[in-house]
């Protein structure tokens, strides 16, 4: 309810107000245009009932027309009403504000100047007691017991070593080096700082004043400082705070906070004493127009919570004007709690619009009601009619909606799909008339729909070899069941292209003779090239391996036999491959070699092949038979394994030469070994190879 009075982000000064109204435009929806379907009406009806059934509507629309201008205009008046009220209350709030932060820092300015002229006195009564310690410490614990806002007093040296003190422990020591001291030796003599931890205080938050102590001559002889408590000056505000917040109804929650002269926060109403939170760093306007020494208010952003405040604002005068720091005051309210009045002017408005429209809205409801009573016979028969014509008009538009959808839907299918329809006649003279065709024809064949009928149909691009097989199908074809077959046609280019065509024998006209076939073909030329070079390859490869002299055999991943050759068959001791086929290769492993041949299909998944390893395969009939065995993974198209083949050759033969060649070398060893004769061997370059014990005795040397 408060939109048009204020906008977030915007904020004013006095009594000068800026508002942004800032309106969101989406952009409209790009919507397909909507098409209504209107029933025609029916003639020689609406000529006389209709125009007078308009001009009641008319009449009817004319006396909500008023009801609701009468309303938006209230609801305006209402609005703009409210809108005034909200600029009054924020400005009468602002001023409340400013008086009360004014009245604040005209109050802190008050104590700051008696509490300086009493430790002015306390300096003059110091400079007739100097070098009495004792007389010095008794007047400042006179002063503190009169005036308990003091936590601690002290009293320096021209050195500045405390020589008495309201806290015995803290006499002789030395403060030459503090910014407070240091600050008092110069011709004004007064020192006041910003509220702070203070050790002299007992760890408090204290405020620093000190004044120098000078001779009759203007000698500088020392320093009187004393430490007054946060809490006297935020007494100050919470006192003030409460006198405003007696003034408000219903009772509001007011905030303060008290800014040093650079923006630090001092204090506040809701957290405790914390000066790492600068509002100038964070560009609070309220803390940067308190540097102007009038005081005003400004509506802003709190900086903590983001809600919209009206703040009032003043700064401190200090001792004096020229002295610093000028300490900044700020007061302030939630927005909404200062606006709360109007929501009651608002719920008190909108009865009262209720109070004056609904008897408003009643009579006019009373009114068309005798009136459409009045109406209702003569419309009666006319709607009646009327409904049955537009429901009837409805039907037919949503059946041609529905064909018009069906047949967009089979046109688009059609159009994409590698797939082609048709629909042809068989004439009584056995021609075929193509009636129709799908556009995937043209893309196959390269002939359009007019050039297959200039050609007389379609036997002109039937293969002549398929051509006699073609009439027989029509002449078989049952009627209402489909039938596939696979036909060659010979495209515009002049290359054969198979089909697999499916026939539909829809109807037949049994005065005339005509057949009307519907169909649809699909290109499966790729596919029977992909077939005759799969036979192609699946007959070589069992040419080589029935040629082999090698047994080859084709096992599973579980190493179960899938195929093996005649050689194969043969090592195994048996005569057929189907002896073989079903069974696990490892059965016929001899139990010694078992293992490691299981650890070799592991070695060929993982390494890809092995190759020339020796096992034993135990035949049907029992024999132990020594082979060789390569294997390798047959993988499908993403590299899986899917089956292994192995190469396995009979090394009987090889083992029987190798035992007769150990059988020489030993026999010739011992024949060299028992030679009474020198029996040397040399190889072609002269140096022994061979050297036998009478050798030995001979030339004395050994081997």
């Amino acid at each position: 309810m408060h939109g048009p009075c204020f906008a977030a982000g915007a904020f004013s000064v006095g009594t000068a107000r800026t508002h942004a109204i800032r309106i969101p435009i989406f952009p409209a929806a790009n919507l397909p245009p909507v098409r209504p379907r209107r029933a025609p009406h029916p003639r020689g009806h609406g000529s006389v009932l209709m125009p007078s059934s308009a001009l009641n509507r008319r009449w009817y629309g004319r006396l909500w027309t008023v009801l609701v201008v009468i309303a938006l205009a209230t609801l305006a008046a209402g609005a703009a009403y409210v809108c005034s009220g909200e600029t009054r209350l924020i400005a009468s709030a602002g001023e409340s504000l400013t008086l009360a932060a004014a009245s604040i820092a005209k109050e802190l300015d008050l104590l700051i100047s008696e509490r300086y002229g009493n430790i002015e006195t306390l300096a003059q009564a110091v400079v007739s007691r100097r070098g009495d310690s004792a007389a010095m410490t008794d007047v400042l614990l006179s002063a503190k017991r009169f005036h308990p806002l003091y936590l601690w007093l002290a009293v320096t040296d021209e050195k500045g070593r405390i020589v008495a003190a309201t806290n015995p422990a803290d006499v002789g020591g030395d403060r030459s080096t503090t910014s407070w001291f240091q600050a008092v030796r110069n011709p004004d003599g007064v020192s006041l700082q910003d509220p702070r931890l203070s050790g002299d205080a007992g760890a408090r938050w204290a405020v620093a004043l000190t004044v120098a102590i000078r001779s009759p001559g203007g000698e500088f002889l020392g320093t009187v400082t004393a430490r007054l408590g946060l809490e006297v000056l935020t007494e100050v505000f919470a006192r003030n705070v409460r006198i405003l917040q007696m003034q408000r109804d219903p009772p509001t929650r007011i905030e303060w906070q008290f800014l040093a002269d650079d923006g630090r926060v001092l204090a506040e109403s809701s957290r405790k004493q914390d000066d790492t939170v600068n509002l100038k760093a964070l560009q609070l306007p309220s803390a940067i127009l308190s540097d102007s020494t009038q005081p005003g208010y400004v509506e802003e952003l709190d900086a903590r919570r983001h809600v919209p405040v009206v703040t009032g604002y003043a700064q401190t005068t200090g001792i004096d004007e020229s002295q610093r720091p000028h300490w900044r005051v700020l007061v302030r309210v939630d927005r909404s709690d200062i606006l709360a009045p109007t929501r009651v002017l608002l719920t008190r408005l909108g009865m009262a619009e209720a109070l004056v429209l609904l008897p408003l809205v009643v009579l006019l409801r009373w009114i068309i009601a005798q009136r459409k009573r009045t109406e209702l016979a003569v419309l009666q028969a006319h709607d009646e009619l009327e409904q049955r014509v537009q429901e009837r008009t409805a039907q037919l538009l949503n059946a041609t909606e529905a064909l018009q959808e069906s047949e967009a839907r089979w046109r688009a299918i059609s159009e994409l799909t590698s797939d082609w329809a048709y629909a042809y006649r068989r004439q009584a003279d056995g021609g075929l008339l193509l009636e129709w065709v799908t556009g995937a024809f043209a893309r196959i064949t390269g002939f359009t729909l007019e050039e297959v009928q200039a050609r007389g149909g379609l036997r002109a691009l039937v293969h002549p070899d398929d051509l006699a097989g073609m009439g027989e199908r029509d002449q078989a074809l049952p009627e209402g069941q489909p039938v596939s077959r696979e036909i060659r046609i010979i495209t515009k280019s002049g290359t054969v292209r198979w089909l697999l065509d499916h026939g539909l024998r829809e109807w037949t006209d049994p005065r005339t003779g005509v057949v009307r076939f519907y169909g649809a073909a699909q290109d499966i030329t790729e596919r029977k090239h992909a077939d005759e070079a799969l036979q192609h390859s699946e007959q070589r490869y069992r040419a080589l391996i029935g040629t082999s002299s090698d047994g080859i055999v084709v096992t599973d991943l579980d190493a179960n036999i899938v195929m093996v050759n005649q050689e194969a068959v043969a090592m195994h001791g048996c005569e057929r491959s189907e002896e073989l086929v079903g069974k696990s290769a490892l059965e016929f492993v001899a139990p010694e070699d078992w293992q490691r041949a299981v650890d070799n299909a592991q070695q060929t998944l993982h390494l890809g092949s092995i190759s020339h390893v020796e096992c034993t395969l135990v035949r049907k009939d029992g024999i132990r038979l020594p082979v060789e065995l390569s294997a390798s993974p047959i993988t499908d198209s993403e590299g899986k394994p899917q089956a292994f083949v192995g190469v396995v050759r009979d090394i009987t033969e090889r083992r029987k030469a190798e035992e007769a060649l150990r059988e020489s070398e030993a026999r010739k060893g011992a024949i060299l070994e028992s030679a009474l004769d020198c029996i040397l061997t040399m190889d072609g370059d002269g140096r022994i190879t061979e050297f036998n014990p009478a050798a030995e005795k001979t030339f004395g040397y050994t081997r």
